[in-house]
């Protein structure tokens, strides 16, 4: 029963994102998903980002709220970086979903419950992550979406999240290009990030 609750919540904000979305610019959907009730819905009409509505940031500072927040992404992009440190900011915030419309989808949610130490190991794997993608940015096809998706593996492989997701076409063929080198760096890099 919870579980087709949830699937049906998280169908709703999908389609609400990006149903509104066809405009080009980003929009939020939040859910209480200890209740399944609707919180807010949200843009700033920005193809780039969309900000956590004020109702659910405030509720998002509780530790005994989870709150499921869904976004599209107009640039088709997996969860960015700022995406991610909202699991860091917000510890009543259970998981951020972004969607694009070329069918790609990506989850995010902090493997453990929140502690104020997951920002500092969030930020060694990051300076980790950027000194050796940094190496890496003449390859064709790294920078962008397979960069965000490889620091998102990362984050996983580290246990600060659990992250599903499903590729589309295009960045699915980036990934299978480059996929010896990315998971090498995803083991490696996730072994500093292990701690605390």
């Amino acid at each position: 029963m919870v579980e087709n609750k949830r699937l049906l919540f998280d169908w709703r904000a999908k389609s609400f994102v990006l149903n509104r979305g066809k405009n080009g610019k980003e929009h939020a959907y939040c859910y209480c998903a200890k209740h399944f009730k609707f919180v807010a819905s949200h843009t700033d009409d920005k193809p780039n980002i969309v900000e956590v509505p004020t109702i659910v940031a405030a509720r998002c500072r509780s530790l005994h709220e989870r709150i499921s927040f869904h976004h599209n992404h107009p640039a088709l992009t997996p969860l960015s970086h700022g995406d991610l440190e909202l699991l860091g900011r917000f510890p009543g915030l259970l998981e951020i979903s972004a969607h694009t419309a070329l069918g790609a989808s990506f989850r995010a949610s902090r493997a453990k419950r929140w502690k104020s130490s997951w920002k500092r190991r969030f930020d060694t794997l990051d300076a980790a992550f950027t000194f050796q993608s940094l190496s890496l940015q003449a390859l064709p096809g790294f920078v962008g979406s397979l960069e965000m998706h490889t620091f998102n593996m990362i984050l996983a492989r580290a246990r600060l999240i659990e992250y599903d997701f499903r590729l589309d076409a295009n960045l699915k063929w980036q990934y299978d290009c480059h996929r010896p080198l990315v998971d090498q760096m995803v083991k490696d890099i996730a072994d500093l990030g292990r701690g605390g």
